[in-house]
């Protein structure tokens, strides 16, 4: 079985969660199909040396139209063995490229509003495409448009992101190679539009991966184009992946789709090494927010909630890791609750800052509006951490031990911080039993589940090819 995964995002290249994610299932997977390609768009690396991972080979190509399988396959092998003090036995099942493009997955509708008018036409255009016959959308695919130009593949960030989007979908849909895959497996909306292409033009079964939707990152001000990108996507995919039962009832609700094609996929989480979980002692108790600071995050509740425990507990400091729209508002909004000697803002975290900060937490806490799924509680268990979760997120579905608050409740959330920071025997306790759930939550079941339902789907898909279509 050969399957074509598109994405964005891949670590340890990564703005937020998804690329943790989708690496953690492409790894698994590999024990379980043929072969498995993750084709995204990406800023091309500045020397174009190719990238070794443990069993996944990592190359920039600016058409995959025009690479071999086969030919590339044998390159990375010979490559990993290059690379490694063992020789390679077998060719790698994984492999990893990109198209040259710089797509943002996190950015703002605000700045979308100047692509409107373009796109609206681009959507009509796709949605006549794909009820086209294959040849008539193949002709489509190489027409003169700029949309549709391959060499037009520049990338951009912010305002050209729907043009990316654009691009990237008459990049993959222009690659004869793709037939040769079983199924393609698409992460998020922004690879929806290209996923819809392949399938109309090959017939190609599609599975749409949803991690997060546009009503978590912007609530009800959402961006019509990028819902009506979604629901395309939604709609025309064979199977869709929710990361939990809370994204699987919005799919339902808000855009209309049967439940009865929609799979819950929880997300695992990577082991640690056992030598790199040790936590380290600190002379004051650390409350640690980790995450985009972004409305969909709340940010500004977790602040509310450290101003009440700081007049309970003043010795008590306070972390917010990551960078977003609104991490300035929460800077500002800190001084003015005087919490200037106690809170402290570092920016984006590597993985080695963030392993150390981990180990240094009393207390983590997940205060999303809304929250799909939410990997930052589940590795901060890893290292024995408390943790505080929003009642409105996807890993509260399968995290037992821990204290669940509404978002919006700063002084419940406030409480919870203080019971952990005031009693250590029950924090030990949370700690522990959840050190234990955390566990266990690793991605083997989930890649079990994705492939059990690669088979299902490509045994329809091969049922259809050897019988034909129906007669008419």
């Amino acid at each position: 079985m050969k399957v074509l995964m598109l994405g964005w995002e891949f670590a340890p290249h990564i703005t937020g969660g998804l690329g943790t994610a989708c690496r953690g299932l492409a790894e698994e997977l590999v024990s379980h199909v043929d072969h498995l390609t993750f084709l995204l768009p990406k800023k091309p690396s500045s020397n174009g040396a190719e990238e070794v991972f443990s069993n996944l080979s990592v190359t920039d190509v600016k058409t995959f139209s025009n690479v071999d399988i086969d030919s590339f396959l044998a390159e990375s092998s010979e490559l990993k063995s290059k690379g490694s003090s063992k020789k390679q036995a077998q060719e790698p099942k994984v492999s990893y490229k990109s198209m040259p493009s710089l797509l943002e997955p996190y950015a703002l509708p605000g700045d979308f509003k100047e692509q409107e008018a373009k796109h609206w036409e681009w959507i009509r255009n796709l949605k006549r495409l794909t009820m086209m016959l294959p040849n008539e959308v193949a002709q489509l695919l190489s027409g003169q448009s700029d949309l549709f130009n391959l060499d037009e593949l520049h990338g951009g960030y912010g305002r050209n992101l729907l043009d990316e989007v654009s691009r990237y979908a008459s990049a993959i849909g222009q690659m004869d190679k793709v037939n040769e895959y079983d199924l393609v497996h698409a992460h998020d909306w922004m690879t929806f539009p290209a996923a819809v292409t392949l399938k109309a033009r090959w017939g190609i079964k599609f599975i749409a991966h949803v991690h997060s939707l546009e009503f978590d990152r912007s609530g009800d001000a959402i961006h019509n184009q990028v819902y009506e990108i979604e629901k395309m996507g939604l709609t025309h995919a064979d199977i869709i992946f929710a990361v939990s039962q809370r994204t699987k009832n919005m799919i339902i609700q808000k855009y209309n789709i049967s439940p009865d094609k929609i799979k819950v996929i929880y997300n695992g989480v990577a082991p640690l090494d056992s030598h790199s979980i040790k936590k380290q002692d600190v002379s004051k108790p650390l409350v640690v927010f980790m995450g985009r600071v972004t409305m969909q995050k709340g940010p500004e509740y977790f602040l509310e909630a450290a101003y009440l425990v700081s007049k309970v507990l003043p010795e008590t400091n306070f972390v917010m890791a990551g960078m977003g729209d609104m991490r300035d508002r929460m800077v500002f909004k800190m001084a003015q609750l005087g919490l200037l000697d106690k809170f402290h803002f570092t920016g984006f975290i590597n993985e080695q800052d963030r392993s150390k900060l981990l180990s240094q937490s009393s207390v983590f806490v997940l205060s999303s509006v809304s929250e799909p799924f939410g990997l930052a509680p589940v590795e901060a268990a890893q290292y024995g951490v408390p943790i505080v979760l929003s009642k409105q997120s996807g890993v509260a579905e399968v995290i037992k031990h821990a204290l669940k608050v509404d978002f919006w409740d700063a002084k419940k959330m406030a409480d919870a911080i203080i019971k952990i920071l005031s009693e250590p025997g029950f924090a030990q306790h949370l700690a522990r039993e959840v050190k234990k759930e955390v566990a266990s939550m690793t991605w083997k079941q989930p890649a079990l589940s994705v492939y059990e339902t690669y088979k299902e789907v490509t045994n329809e898909r091969n049922q259809f090819l050897f019988s034909g279509p129906p007669a008419l």
